[in-house]
């Protein structure tokens, strides 16, 4: 009995000790941990998300299984640059028994912060960015990175000689000494300038200063507290700039930052880093966690952003939290002697004595620190994870420029503002609206802003020196870069810098199209000339008087035919039937008549060949003459407008086309800039007024323009102009920086990149052809100009009068023959012309005559023989009635046989 209820109780005891590690009692004990803040209000934030991060890690997982550690926070406020204050603090906390300690350090406290960890062995998580030299504290660890070497990298990078270092907190200071330090670490050939200033007005005071003495761009690491960075930058935004400074940001949130006034004038390069991204899954819910908890802890906070310092704040709770619930589920009894009743002993003692001559380290310090080093997760500033130095490894630092402003001109293709509601740079559209986005996707981290240029001008330089347009507000440093159809030329490289060419183009010959004309309804004959028709119609008619002539004197073309008035010698090919046999010959369909004659055979041989040729070089020239529309101009080239007077030609005034004319010496284009010149009215202001001239000329003027352009007004409606031979020069479109800027290089990359990828055309088909008015064709001469188009009524009318020309023609000729035969055979029958005209008329419709053929009598044929000798045809007789009375006729040709007899009927 006594064994069993001492078994008993070593079950209870057991059980109460580890209370704390079963997952079905909670949250039963909590972890005390010790922080210590700077008493300076900005820390009001930092604090305030580093208990909503104790709150909400002790808050019950939403999974049963899960095994987490409470945390419970034993906060004090002090001077975090007094070393007695930071070392009273630190024997408070230790007295009070904690498991690690959170806190900052400045370089007048980081020895003593260095000292009580190390003697102690008590983990210490800083929220200060680490000094990076030995010896390195062995219960030190950093949630905030070691960036000064990335910024560093940045100065490399950007090849700066000379760098304003300003700041005005001990912080600052002591980044300035181990940037310094590193530079001379490495031997580098940089100048790094101590700049302390008060706060944001006195910092912009200086900065004047600074410029009164040097009026040069400078580049100046700002390391100033957020209120005071975001005065001195809209102070001097606000202000009209004579020099272009870049400012980088010594901090880890240069997204946090709203500068107003940078985004409306422009002009300021702003760069720094970033490391929590807003967008995150993590950081939203945090933020939804800390404004749901406790309104009154807000402390006025963006809803959607979280300062930098305060999410490296939240990191270091979670990252205890993981270490501390790792060490428990390895080792549950690690802790049980350690924490109880909340309460935390150290080798028996509750808490560490500091003023204990026999120093007692904290047991677990080795572990604790050992595990933090371990821990590896993903929180609010991405990757969290450290080396054995205690320091940030693995982590990802983004670079941002703070929006770039880009100058661009309105004008079609390139910029054109879209009707609507839309804002920021959506209210824009265009080939360079995309080209800007493409080149945003090349460069990581490009923010940029269209700004239309105010005087709506490229850029020419004044008379009094200066430069308007584009051009001057690159010198003026108004704009960071211009996206333009802004031509390089050595003028304008002397005081900006371009890129590579994203576009080629040269100078073009812009005339108006030669308006197409109806074809005409003989439009058919188009394909031989009127000399060669006229030519064929002598030589039809020469052909048949000499097939006429020739059948006259050969004697084979003669023979013998009978008829009614007894047997006549006949020829065939009189001059109507000579007529007949070539008109049959020409159409190639032949006629009943042939020559029998060697000579009138060798006529009709030389005129088949004849014809043979004539017709398949018509038809060949057919098909193209009426499918092809062909435009014709009487300008080809630059030499075609050199070398005549009567069409008028110029170019823009004051621009670069001009310019090239003026400055050439090549014969043909100093000619035509004689011709230019020598008439004022021959330039115009504006491309626009030029394209107007051109569509109003009727063909007698043409305009000298960019062959870009050129082409994009040619496929604009109403689709009259077109461009005539090849450029006149070959020249580039650049994309436009400041003179040293940072950007030229990251620009010129990525221009290559996307030339490479074909991005480049791709925008210029989508914006000159896919959008044409006037079909998908890409052409570079007026000879590319001819279109194959399907053959209308209007190309081959013409033969279809002819066809009812003819028929009417035909039934005209069958009434007078009608007519004539009636009125004939009304005399010859001796009865009335309506009696004739009526019976015909009934044999012409019925197909009957008004009596029956009373007989009929045929005589075979017999051999026919010509006067040659020949067999010629066979003979019939037919019986006709007319009127009532019979007659007869024969049909037969002359016989030679006397014995043939004929039964007629009368």
């Amino acid at each position: 009995m006594a064994s069993t209820i001492g078994v008993l109780f070593a079950m209870f005891v057991v059980k109460i000790v580890n209370a704390d590690l079963d997952p079905r009692s909670g949250f039963s004990q909590s972890f005390p941990i010790g922080s210590m803040f700077d008493q300076d209000q900005r820390t009001l934030d930092i604090q305030a998300g580093f208990q909503v991060a104790i709150t909400r890690n002790n808050r019950p997982p939403k999974n049963r299984n899960e095994r987490r550690v409470r945390i419970q926070s034993h906060s004090l406020r002090l001077d975090m640059n007094d070393p007695y204050s930071v070392s009273s603090a630190f024997c408070s906390l230790l007295s009070s028994g904690i498991f690690a300690m959170f806190g900052s350090h400045t370089m007048n406290t980081l020895n003593a912060i260095h000292s009580y960890s190390s003697t102690f062995k008590m983990p210490y998580i800083s929220l200060s960015m680490p000094v990076d030299e030995e010896p390195y504290s062995p219960y030190h660890l950093y949630t905030t990175p070691h960036y000064i070497d990335a910024l560093l990298v940045i100065i490399q990078m950007y090849r700066w000689p000379k760098v304003y270092y300003m700041y005005n907190t001990r912080a600052g200071l002591e980044n300035y000494q181990q940037l310094l330090i590193m530079i001379r670490k490495e031997e580098l050939d940089i100048r790094l300038i101590m700049v302390r200033v008060e706060n944001g007005a006195n910092a912009l005071d200086v900065l004047d200063r600074m410029d009164a003495r040097d009026n040069e761009d400078k580049r100046i690491i700002v390391d100033l507290p957020t209120p005071d960075c975001k005065h001195l930058l809209t102070e001097k935004a606000r202000l009209t700039k004579t020099v272009q400074h870049h400012y980088f940001l010594a901090s880890l949130g240069l997204q946090e930052f709203e500068i107003p006034g940078v985004y409306a004038n422009g002009g300021m390069n702003i760069t720094g880093f970033k490391m929590v991204d807003f967008k995150d899954k993590e950081v939203g819910n945090f933020l939804r966690f800390w404004q749901a908890e406790d309104e009154r802890a807000w402390t006025g906070l963006d809803k959607d952003k979280i300062p930098h310092e305060t999410a490296m704040a939240v990191d270091a709770v979670q990252a205890l939290s993981i270490a501390l619930t790792e060490l428990r589920n390895s080792d549950r009894g690690l802790f049980a002697r350690t924490l109880r009743d909340s309460k935390v002993y150290n080798n028996g003692s509750e808490g560490i004595d500091c003023q204990d001559d026999n120093v007692s380290p904290w047991q677990h310090g080795d572990a604790i620190i050992k595990a933090l080093r371990k821990v590896r997760f993903q929180g609010l500033t991405g990757n969290v994870e450290f080396d054995d130095r205690g320091f940030r490894k693995n982590y990802k630092l983004s670079l941002l420029e703070v929006t770039t402003q880009m100058g661009l001109a309105e004008g079609h293709p390139y910029l054109i503002r879209r009707t609507g509601t839309y804002e920021g740079n959506d209210q824009f559209e265009g080939y360079c609206a995309d080209l800007a986005e493409k080149i945003a996707e090349e460069l990581p981290n490009f923010q940029y802003q269209i700004v239309p240029v105010a005087d709506g001008t490229y850029g020419s330089l004044n008379e009094n020196g200066t430069w308007n347009g584009m051009v001057g507000e690159l010198i003026r440093h108004e704009a960071d870069l211009a996206i333009a159809p802004l031509t390089i030329t050595s003028g304008r490289e002397k005081v900006i810098d371009f890129s590579k060419p994203f576009m080629s183009l040269g100078i073009s010959i812009m005339i108006k199209k030669n308006e197409k004309k109806s074809p005409g309804v003989f439009s058919f004959m188009y394909p031989l000339s009127y000399e060669i028709w006229m030519c064929v119609i002598f030589a039809y008619i020469g052909v048949s008087v000499v097939l006429f002539l020739v059948s006259r004197f050969s004697p084979y073309e003669w023979h013998i035919e009978d008829n009614t008035d007894g047997p006549t010698v006949t020829n065939n090919f009189t001059i109507f039937n000579s007529l007949w046999f070539s008109l049959g010959a020409f159409m190639q369909q032949g006629c009943d008549i042939e020559p029998r004659s060697m000579s009138g055979r060798i006529v009709g041989s030389v005129w088949w060949f004849f014809t043979l040729i004539v017709i398949s070089s018509y038809t060949a020239n057919l098909a193209a003459f009426l499918t092809v529309s062909r435009m014709q101009s009487p300008i080809e080239s630059a030499d075609d407008l050199a070398k005549q007077t009567e069409i008028k030609y110029g170019t823009v005034k004051g621009g670069s086309t001009e310019g090239f004319f003026k400055q050439s010496e090549i014969a043909v284009y100093e000619r035509m800039w004689a011709f230019m010149s020598s008439d004022p009215s021959n330039s115009v202001s504006t491309n626009e007024e030029g394209v107007d001239r051109v569509r109003r000329s009727k063909g007698r003027y043409a305009f000298l323009m960019e062959s870009t352009t050129n082409d994009y007004i040619n496929q604009r409606k109403p689709c009259d102009t077109m461009k005539v031979g090849n450029n006149l020069d070959s020249k580039g479109y650049g994309i436009a920086t400041p003179i040293s800027s940072p950007l030229r290089d990251q620009i010129n990359l990525a221009v290559l990149g996307l030339r490479e990828k074909g991005e480049l055309t791709k925008l210029e088909t989508k914006w000159w052809y896919d959008k044409g008015e006037c079909g998908n064709k890409r052409s570079t001469s007026v000879k590319n100009q001819d279109t194959t188009n399907s053959l209308k009524l209007s190309n081959v009318a013409g033969i279809f009068y002819i066809l009812i020309a003819g028929l009417v023609l035909a039934l005209v000729m069958a009434f007078v023959e009608f007519m004539y035969k009636s009125r004939t055979e009304a005399h010859r029958r001796k009865t009335s012309f309506s009696n004739a005209v009526r019976s015909k008329a009934k044999l012409s419709i019925t197909g009957k005559p008004e009596q029956q053929i009373s007989a009929y009598a045929y005589a075979p044929a017999a051999q026919l023989i010509s006067l040659d000798g020949y067999a010629e045809a066979n003979t019939h007789t037919e019986e006709q009635v007319w009127g009532g009375e019979r007659s007869s006729t024969i049909n037969a040709s002359l016989y030679v046989n006397p014995e043939l007899n004929y039964n007629r009927v009368y």
